[in-house]
């Protein structure tokens, strides 16, 4: 059951990323930058209303990050490469990040 609930906050956090970047950097015209950081404030308003306990909404923070970072290095280092393409790629890292990550959480206790 956390485990579930945790997977279901990190995909709501990443496609609710993924919406605001598109907004803000698409449809706006802003910068990748702020278009990444504009998405990862609220992932992290998302993850701040799941209710869970500190250390997994860290676990959370850290894969909503690497996922925001991953995918501005991504767009970066290829250009070539399509933006939504790294948003999928920089999500698929950091879902398998946060899922490694809680499920050790869990097994300590």
């Amino acid at each position: 059951m956390g485990l579930t609930r945790y997977l279901t906050v990190l995909l709501a956090g990443l496609a609710l990323e993924a919406v605001i970047w598109h907004l803000l950097s698409v449809q706006l015209g802003f910068t990748g930058l702020i278009a990444a950081a504009g998405g990862l404030a609220a992932a992290f308003a998302a993850v701040a209303l799941s209710g869970f306990r500190r250390r997994a909404r860290y676990l959370l923070a850290i894969a909503l990050t690497l996922a925001a970072l991953l995918s501005l290095v991504l767009m970066a280092a290829m250009p070539a490469l399509q933006p939504v393409a790294a948003l999928a790629c920089a999500a698929l890292a950091a879902f398998g990040f946060g899922a490694i990550g809680f499920a050790l959480y869990l097994r300590e206790g």
